[in-house]
């Protein structure tokens, strides 16, 4: 879950970033500089700050908004300039070279207040110079050899300024100007990072996966990453990131793993923290440039930290082994079918399983859902069984000539559901059901091979929306006289669609699809995207300012994208609305994430053995229950 920016302007590997405020970002992209604006999620300038270097640092300034920038043995100072939330231009102030590799650069003042710049190199010299002209203030030699691979300084007065170094032998060395290096620790390989933290402990990543903290107390380790980690920053609070190989950032609260932020395939080349430590940005080794918020929520690591319950025998003898064709899950109680045809609720309460019901059509094939209040199974031979709320009083209609290939449930308000069925032919029904009625209507694809993933209703019943697995988005008014009592089977010519958005989300599966209060329609799709929609019945009176990419005519609607934002690197599998907050289960790398999707934050991270598996997950006000 990130912020989504994109740093691929040379279409390089990310090498460095940088907050320069809460609000401006700094990333580098070889040796160019680029400026993002992050609540816009905008870029707004770029910069060239090296012709022939690549940015392997950025420090900024901690009281404007200037930036040091160092590469191969070069530097430059730059000034930001930026206004109304426009980056007007970026001015170099300005630049100069070493004799050695740059390994780390520092904001610091001497004892007048002037701005100095400090560079640790690569032999473990410290050169102090003007920020003005880059005139020599002060150099220092390490008094005992060593080749750094990282360094990290601290101290903002020039009197209190100490560096740490991580040399390519697996040492960790803290010195101050003009004093000799005390060895802290060591890895079993290369250091490829170095921080201070704020409670006086110094963090280090290495070439061994691990990520070590060193205090008064010995050593940390911290193991998790599954290839070498090359960066780490400080969070305070005993919160620290770790940037690996592997492709993902972790968080760590003290040697506990509280996320892990997958961003790429591989190589996660550098993090930053924000000012106020709420956010971290990280820039990947295929160009990509994320900010994750640091809210950390319910992690669960491995499947045995969740509660398992296993099925009862069957009676009688059986050759196939028992085993879970589909469930429905509530608050006090789940109901499933099994493939031997049986229909059981689980109690949470009394951990106990109670028979509802049997039928040989059920054997070796269902399609199960639900919500809190009812629960539905389609059947191979066409109908659709209804259990509502606790009771094993169920209702039954034919609804297809073939088999129930989909089912979806969502509750509507008190004791009101929509339920949708597919059948093998494609065809749609869309049931309102309550505790003494049930209606059905036709609901007309676009295509007989259209196959649908995903469907919603307005909250004034106007609309209803349609995803479909290819792609497409499809509205459709709701006229007053669609619905016929179930017992009547379905009659009329059905509804027909609006307006269509056939790759609303490319080509890749609309998983999901909900309304908010306003209207709104929410979607969200296999490529890990979340957009919405307005949805109106003539065209919109800025029409002509909308780019032809974000707006469909249809014969009877108008949809126009106002917001997207890609929330996973996997796929979004359900939204759903907790009063005005949108949450959306999201699936990638084995993981299943519950997120807050405009506050971009997790409120629940488990292990799931892939979104192939059936999960489901109930919202309530306060509390989530997943199965």
């Amino acid at each position: 879950m990130s912020l989504g920016l994109e740093l691929r302007h040379r279409r390089l590997p990310g090498s460095a970033v940088a907050f320069v405020s809460d609000r401006l970002l700094a990333a580098a992209n070889g040796g160019s500089l680029a400026i993002y604006d992050v609540p816009a999620q905008a870029h707004m300038c770029s910069h060239a700050a090296f012709d022939h270097a690549r940015i392997h640092g950025i420090a900024a300034h901690p009281a404007d908004t200037r930036v040091l920038v160092f590469g191969a043995k070069c530097w430059t100072v730059l000034r930001i300039h930026a206004a109304d939330r426009q980056c007007v231009r970026i001015e170099r102030l300005c630049s100069g070279a070493r004799s050695d590799w740059i390994k780390a650069a520092h904001w610091v003042q001497d004892r007048s207040g002037r701005w100095l710049v400090a560079l640790a190199l690569a032999h473990g010299q410290i050169h102090v110079l003007s920020a003005d002209d880059g005139s020599a203030h002060s150099e220092d030699a390490c008094s005992e050899p060593c080749i750094a691979y990282a360094a990290a300084f601290s101290g903002r007065a020039l009197d209190d300024l100490r560096v740490c170094v991580g040399t390519v032998f697996g040492d960790v060395l803290v010195r101050r100007v003009h004093a000799a290096p005390a060895r802290v620790g060591g890895h079993d390989g290369a250091v490829f990072g170095v921080a201070f933290l704020d409670n006086g402990a110094i963090a280090s990543v290495s070439d061994d996966r691990a990520v070590r903290v060193w205090g008064a107390g010995g050593d940390t380790a911290l193991f998790g990453h599954r290839a070498r980690v090359w960066a780490c920053v400080d969070l305070g609070g005993g919160l620290l990131v770790s940037a690996s190989e592997d492709g993902t950032c972790r968080l760590w609260r003290g040697a506990e793993t509280v996320d892990v932020w997958a961003q790429c395939a591989k190589n996660v080349w550098a993090v930053a923290a924000s000012p106020d430590r709420r956010a971290v940005a990280a820039v990947g080794g295929d160009g990509s440039l994320c900010v994750w918020p640091v809210r950390a929520g319910r992690r669960v690591e491995t499947l045995d930290e969740l509660q398992g319950v296993a099925l009862p025998e069957p009676n009688g003898e059986s050759r196939v082994p028992e085993f879970t064709r589909g469930f429905a899950l509530g608050w006090d109680a789940a109901l499933l079918v099994s493939n031997s045809g049986r229909v059981l609720r689980y109690e949470y309460e009394r951990a106990a399983w109670l028979p509802v019901w049997e039928d040989p059509v059920l054997r070796g094939y269902a399609m199960v859902a639900g919500c809190a209040g009812l629960a539905a199974v389609g059947m191979r031979d066409g109908s659709l069984v209804l259990f509502l709320g606790d009771s094993n009083q169920r209702r039954r209609a034919q609804l297809h000539a073939d088999a129930v290939r989909w089912v979806s449930v969502a509750p509507r308000n008190a004791g009101v559901f929509d339920v949708f069925t597919a059948g093998e032919d494609g065809q749609v029904v869309w049931s309102r059901v309550t505790a003494d009625s049930w209606h059905v209507a036709r609901v007309e694809l676009p295509s007989a091979r259209t196959r649908v993933a995903s469907a919603a209703v307005s909250g004034d019943g106007q609309w209803l929306a349609v995803g479909s697995a290819t792609g497409g988005v499809y509205v459709y008014a709701v006229s007053a006289g669609c619905f016929a009592p179930a017992a009547l089977g379905l009659a009329g010519g059905g509804l027909h669609a609006a307006c269509a958005w056939t790759q609303a989300h490319g080509r890749q599966t609309v998983s999901a699809l909900a309304f908010d209060s306003d209207g709104l329609l929410v979607s969200g799709g296999r490529d890990g995207h979340v957009r919405t929609f307005r949805i109106l019945a003539e065209s919109p009176a800025d029409a002509d300012q909308v780019p032809a990419s974000s707006l469909r005519q249809g014969t009877g609607a108008w949809l126009y994208v106002t917001r997207d934002v890609q929330l996973s690197s996997g796929w979004v599998e359900h939204l759903r609305f907790s009063g005005a907050t949108l949450f959306a289960v999201t699936f990638f790398r084995k993981r299943l994430l519950l997120v807050d999707v405009w506050a971009q934050r997790v409120v629940l991270s488990t292990v799931c053995a892939g979104g192939a598996k059936q999960w489901q997950v109930l919202l309530g006000a306060h509390a989530v229950r997943v199965g």
